[in-house]
This record gives structure tokens, sequence and C-alpha cells, in this order.
């Protein structure tokens, strides 16, 4: 006789599950319950692998339909995971992360499918090729044990008029924000342009990234002298020279697999972050608290300028 191990759920991870699916309309409760399970028995968040690895109830393009024109709002499942993520691991503030990835296709006729610059560089593909870009925002948990990140919304970028990426990143932060509270939200380079930074800042949000190398940083203006003119918007430039005279801060900090030494100099500056080019827009700059820049040197083979923004002062995190 062979002894058989049974794995039941955890009680904890049932609630979960059960908060969830509360949030949603009852006809399509057991359907959504029947996907979230396969997707966590696969570990992908495919739905067709989800549908192959459990024993669904209905026939596959049900399951289609339901997800394609299902009449309820994705967001209540949100709206409920957030209050989870906010109540089990309670924190000052939330850290979020946002990005973006790539999804390969072949039919043009896929929605949101275009020709796109694939950063990866992956051997064997071409620099640019046909695929959906979905954007993500996670937020990350941890204790003593470690630290998580939990999926907490994706939405497929369409690139219709001015709706594009950076327009789906700032709903998907105006959605989250409103049940999390206050946020740091950690954006990819991409998405450090004024329009998403300033209102990230109106929700009482932190923001870290990094910011174009070309980016020009000045001291902050210098104050009025009381003389006819114009004020000064800009104070001097800050130069490669100018930053080596900044006072060098050294930090231990768990990165790449272990604990290293990171050294970095700060400076609260000004800067000019312009939007993406549009014929139809025309730039902005940069309106609201003065950002801290960071540079870190070449001990870490980085060099990275961040930007932490919150109302009324300004720190950096790196």
């Amino acid at each position: 006789m062979v002894a058989r191990v049974v794995v039941g759920i955890p009680t904890v991870l049932c609630l979960w599950i059960s908060e969830i699916i509360a949030s949603l309309p009852g006809r399509c409760a057991v359907t959504v319950l029947e996907l979230l399970t396969g997707t966590m028995l696969t570990g992908y968040g495919s739905i067709s692998q989800a549908i192959l690895a459990v024993p669904c109830r209905r026939h596959w393009t049900s399951y289609y339909w339901m997800v394609r024109k299902g009449q309820f709002d994705w967001k209540a499942m949100v709206h409920a995971l957030c209050r989870i993520v906010r109540r089990e691991f309670p924190s000052e503030r939330c850290v979020v992360v946002g990005d973006d990835t790539l999804i390969p296709r072949v039919s043009e006729a896929a929605p949101g499918a275009a020709i796109q610059y694939d950063h990866a560089r992956k051997p064997n593909r071409p620099d640019y090729i046909l695929a959906q870009t979905v954007v993500s925002l996670s937020a990350v948990i941890g204790n003593s044990l470690g630290f998580w990140s939990v999926p907490l919304m994706s939405n497929l970028a369409v690139h219709t008029g001015n709706h594009g990426k950076l327009e789906t990143m700032r709903a998907m932060v105006e959605e989250v924000s409103g049940t999390l509270g206050a946020i740091t939200l950690l954006l990819d380079a991409w998405y450090m342009k004024g329009y998403l930074i300033v209102d990230a800042l109106t929700r009482d949000a932190i923001v870290i990234g990094q910011v174009r190398r070309d980016t020009a940083l000045y001291d902050p203006p210098p104050s009025r002298t009381g003389k006819p003119g114009r004020p000064r918007k800009y104070g001097d430039r800050i130069t490669r020279e100018k930053l080596k005279t900044l006072v060098q801060t050294h930090t231990e900090l768990p990165i790449y697999g272990g604990h290293r030494t990171v050294r970095y100099r700060t400076a609260v500056c000004t800067a000019d972050l312009r939007r993406p080019p549009h014929r139809s827009l025309s730039h902005r700059r940069l309106q609201g608290p003065l950002p801290r820049r960071s540079s870190c040197p070449s001990g870490l083979g980085i060099d990275v300028r961040g930007w932490q923004m919150e109302s009324g002062t300004a720190s950096a995190v790196h």
C-alpha cells in the first residue's frame, strides 16, 4: 500500500480567496474561482493554461466570452486584493512597483498589437517584434522571512489617440492608490515623465525612478532679490565636477544576492521632465516639489539618477 500525502489549502488563503470572490456578482463568482484556482496551480497566469489545469464545468469558449464580454467590474477584485494587502501587511506606505512587458503575437488582429522595440534583447530574436504591451502594478510585501511581490493589476496598453502606456499607468495608479492610501511608487525609467509624476504627487505618493542620462539638473533657484525683472526659475547647473564635491554616503544594502556596500551622493535639485513628443502636445515642465538627485559611482557598475518626491519635502533612496 502506497501512502498518499494530502496537502490542504491554508485557511488564510481560503479566506483571502473568499473575500476576492465575494466582490463579484454571483453569476460569475464560480467561473472566476475556477480560473483563479487554475492560475495558482500553473503559476503562469495564462487563462488557457488555467483552463487545462482544473476540471472545468463548461466549454472553454464560455470562459473566453466571460472574460472578454463579461458585464462586471474587474476593478472590484483589484480593490478587494488591495484591502487584503493593506490589512494583512500594514505599513506607513505601501511600496508599489510599475512596469510593462511585451507579449509577442503572430496576428496583427490581436488587440493592441503593434511593432514594438524589445528591450530584453534576447538571442535569436529581432530588435523589433509584433507584440502586445501589458502594463502591470504589484505591491511589495515582506516580513522577517523575506520579501515578495503581489500582482495587483494588469492592463493592455492600446495606442489610440493620446491613450498609451503612460496614460494606462496613470489610470492604474489612480485605481490602487484610492484603496492602498499613501504609496511609494517605483517606476521603470520609461515612465519617469512629468505627466505621470505630477499626477502621482497629487495622490500623496513618493515616486522613485531613473531618469534619462541627459536630463539637465540645476540647483534650486536663488531667493528673490527685489530687483526689477523676472526671477530665476533655475539655479546653477549641476555638473559632474560639482557632484564630486558632494559628501559621499556609504550604505549596506541586501542586493544582488548578498549584502553590498553602496556609495552615493545626493543633492536637492530642479529638473525639466518633458512629455513624450506628440504633435498636439506642447512640452511642459515639471511643476512640484524639488526632487533629490542621487549619483552612484561605478562601484556596482550602475549610474542612477533617482527621484523620490513627496509633498513639501524630497529625499532619495537607491
